[in-house]
């Protein structure tokens, strides 16, 4: 079963990040993970294999119950989440 990677970026459009999240993107093993990533603004089309959700929050902190929501509500037995707008990285694993 393929791994369920999930990336959080908020503010699409501010600063470098986008350009390093979009590099990343680019280098992923779709056959191993699926990708869905997570944001509060317009976003730019990335590749068709990654699933893109727009959420409907004006904060980036009460967006997290949705983002619990979500993961919560995917089938893998294996999940990461990556926040991108604070560097930091977690590891879900949910069974």
């Amino acid at each position: 079963m393929k791994i369920s990677l999930f990336i959080f970026n908020p503010y699409s459009g501010i600063g470098g990040g986008d350009k390093t999240l979009y590099r990343f993107l680019n280098s992923v093993n779709f056959e191993k993970y699926n990708v869905t990533l997570i944001t509060l603004s317009n976003i730019k089309k990335f590749s068709k294999k990654i699933k893109i959700i727009k959420l409907k929050s004006s904060s980036t902190f009460i967006s997290f119950f949705q983002i619990k929501k979500i993961i919560a509500n995917d089938n893998s037995s294996k999940k990461i989440f990556f926040q991108c707008n604070i560097l930091l990285m977690f590891q879900l694993y949910f069974s």
